[in-house]
C-alpha cells in the first residue's frame, strides 16, 4: 500500500490513478490529520509526501515517521514544488529516501517508487566500506 499525502486535489487524484493503473494499491490524503488516522490503521509500503501542506509541514511528517519504530524504515519519497538546492538537501539529510519536484512525470514517480519499494523489500544490497 502506497499512501499518498497531497492537498491539491487535482494532482493527487492524477497521481493515485497512474498508480492504480500499474496495479499499485494506494490511497491519498489531503491533510496530516488523514493520513495519521490510515497509518495507525495499516503502516503503509511507502510513502509520497509534499512539503506544503495546510495543517502540517511535510517535513514534519517525515520527522515524525523516522522517530516511530513502526513507520521508521518506511520508504519516503519528496513530491513537491518547494525544488531549491537547499530544500532538497534539507529533506535527503532530514530522512527522505527521494526527492522530486513538481511538475514531475509520472512515469518517473512509477519508476523511483518501484525502485524505493525494491530498494527496502529485504533483498540484500551490496555493501560500501572504506578502510577497515
Amino acid at each position: 500500500m502506497i499512501y499518498y499525502v497531497e492537498d491539491d486535489d487535482n494532482i493527487r487524484g492524477l497521481t493515485l490513478y497512474a498508480l492504480r493503473q500499474q496495479g499499485i494499491e494506494a490511497e491519498g490524503f489531503s491533510c496530516d490529520s488523514e493520513f495519521k488516522a490510515a497509518v495507525a490503521r495499516r503502516v503503509p509500503d511507502a510513502v509520497l509526501l509534499d512539503i506544503m501542506l495546510p495543517d502540517t509541514d511535510g517535513l514534519e511528517i517525515m520527522r515524525r515517521l523516522r522517530a516511530d519504530q513502526a513507520t521508521a524504515t518506511v520508504p519516503i519519497m519528496m513530491l513537491t514544488a518547494k525544488d531549491s538546492e537547499l530544500d532538497k538537501v534539507v529533506a535527503l539529510d532530514g530522512g527522505a529516501d527521494d526527492y522530486l519536484g513538481k511538475p514531475f512525470s509520472l512515469k518517473e514517480v512509477q519508476a523511483r517508487l518501484n525502485a524505493l519499494i525494491r530498494r527496502s523489500s529485504g533483498r540484500p544490497s551490496p555493501l560500501l566500506t572504506y578502510g577497515n
